[in-house]
């Protein structure tokens, strides 16, 4: 019966999390969470930043973005000529 085939561990109960956040909705809250203006999703937020590693590269990437752009780094740019 299809009830008693054993699940795949990547798909064991274990592998599940209460957390019900999907990642669209992680997109959606990112800058407000980055910018501590949701402080009410924040536990929330961790608890899907600890369990879902594209995610958290994400928010990793903005972090870095962010403190580059406060060091006043410059930029690399390409440059684009103008059409002729």
């Amino acid at each position: 019966m299809l009830l008693d085939t054993p699940v795949p561990s990547r798909y064991a109960p274990a592998a599940f999390s209460a957390n019900l956040m999907t990642c669209k909705d992680f997109r959606r809250r990112l800058s407000g969470f980055r910018d501590a203006e949701a402080a009410g999703d924040e536990p929330e937020m961790q608890l899907h930043l600890a369990e879902c590693a594209p995610c958290a590269t994400r928010y990793r990437a903005l972090e870095l973005g962010v403190s580059i752009l406060r060091r006043g780094a410059p930029v690399p740019t390409r440059r684009i000529d103008p059409p002729r």
